[in-house]
């Protein structure tokens, strides 16, 4: 009896060549058939051709593992894990022999996964514990394109036909899984090269991320919980809240540099969404530098410097040095020269100046200090005192040049 199985062994795992006709520019599709999905385990096949020389002077070598378990009308534990190793370091415009690989029974119970193989005259060494079967779509051994049964009443097909470019989730060096994977080793994980999530590793990056990162810490909003996470928009990075009394939607997010141990020394930015301990950074973008604050975007769009509580839409604790400075100014005082304008009499304005220690319409000291000043309402009445000046000294001038008109006349007729 253990010679029996022993021989069973043997012959299940004997190799079989298989060859991709087609051009060499281009992946065909080849069946692999599922036979183990009745038994209730994985099915495992290996493809290689370790010569680099088989087929030309140099085509390359590739070695590849796949392990699979196909959909076959419902199943959900469907999966297709891939080991590849490959290479051409001669014809580099060929360097690869698998460009993808599919599940082709989610609407059928065919049992069969396609993976798109190199054509070209391409030989491939195929071996599996189990009868595979593999079949090749590259318009020579079998038609192209392969036609995956897709609905019934009426039969519809998905057509695959052969690819020119590598599907993304292709590892050309390494493992390709199709669901997740958990480390839970104490010790480093290392990868020497770069890492692409949800996308292919590229340029320079070590860590290429198509999505989102969450790095969740903190208890609750007493706590700082520097976090990273995409929101409903696509590429938006929002700090979120970890695992506290406070929405999940919430979260505060700092940006550091420098400081190490000493907080006098670091410079920051922090983007807040939650209601802290007194809602100092409720909705607000800060900015700071030697561990103090020094700018602040509040939740209403105030910006402060040297201040945290804005009140205007700019808000400044301290000096401004300016070249120039622009204040756009609706209605200005040009209607004291209207015609149908009077100035105030002299008299009147002698008797509010006397009262009241300040000229008419223009803001006693109390008031400056309490409210401060607006520079184009200011701008704008200081102008106006100066045009009701001219028009008194106008009228002086006038009232001048009448005296001396008649001290002329009375010095003619004392002259007869």
């Amino acid at each position: 009896m253990p010679c029996c199985f022993f021989a069973q062994i043997i012959l299940a795992q004997t190799a079989q060549t298989i060859t991709v006709n087609g051009d060499l520019d281009k992946f065909y599709p080849v069946t692999f058939f599922d036979e183990s999905w009745n038994a209730n385990v994985a099915t495992e096949v290996e493809l290689g051709r370790s010569n680099v020389h088989i087929d030309a002077d140099w085509r390359g070598s590739v070695i590849a593992r796949f392990r699979f378990h196909t959909t076959n009308w419902g199943s959900k534990s469907n999966f297709i894990d891939a080991d590849i190793h490959q290479d051409n370091s001669v014809d580099t415009a060929h360097s690869t022999f698998i460009a993808g690989w599919k599940d082709a029974t989610a609407a059928n119970n065919a049992g069969v996964i396609i993976i798109w193989l190199r054509g070209g005259g391409t030989s491939y060494i195929c071996k599996s514990d189990n009868n595979v079967n593999p079949t090749v779509y590259d318009g020579v051994q079998q038609p192209l394109p392969y036609k995956e049964p897709a609905g019934k009443d009426p039969v519809t097909y998905i057509d695959n036909s052969y690819k020119t470019v590598i599907d993304p989730y292709v590892n050309r060096r390494g493992v390709s899984y199709t669901n997740s994977g958990y480390f839970n080793g104490s010790g480093l994980n290392y990868f020497a090269s770069t890492v692409g999530i949800g996308m292919s590793a590229t340029g320079t990056s070590k860590l290429s991320v198509n999505g989102g990162i969450n790095i969740a810490s903190g208890l609750d909003n007493t706590m700082p919980r520097p976090a990273v996470s995409s929101g409903t928009i696509t590429g938006e990075i929002r700090g979120i809240s970890g695992t506290g009394f406070h929405l999940g939607d919430d979260g505060f997010l700092r940006l550091s540099a420098g400081g190490g141990s000493n907080p006098a020394t670091k410079t920051f930015i922090d983007l807040s969404g939650y209601m802290s301990v007194g809602g100092e950074r409720y909705m607000s973008l800060t900015m700071g530098t030697a561990g103090k604050e020094r700018m602040r975007i509040a939740s209403n769009g105030n910006v402060g410097i040297g201040t945290a509580n804005p009140q205007a839409k700019l808000a400044v604790n301290g000096d401004i040095f300016s070249t120039k400075v622009k204040v756009t100014q609706t209605g200005w005082s040009d209607f004291v020269f209207e015609n149908n304008y009077t100035p105030m009499p002299l008299a009147e304005v002698e008797q509010f100046v006397k009262q009241n220690k300040h000229l008419p319409d223009i803001p006693s000291a109390k008031e400056v200090l309490e409210n401060g000043l607006d520079l184009g309402e200011i701008n704008k009445k200081l102008l106006q005192k100066v045009e009701e000046l001219t028009l008194y000294i106008i009228q002086l001038q006038k009232n001048s040049d009448a005296q001396l008109e008649m001290i002329r006349q009375l010095q003619e007729e004392n002259k007869k």
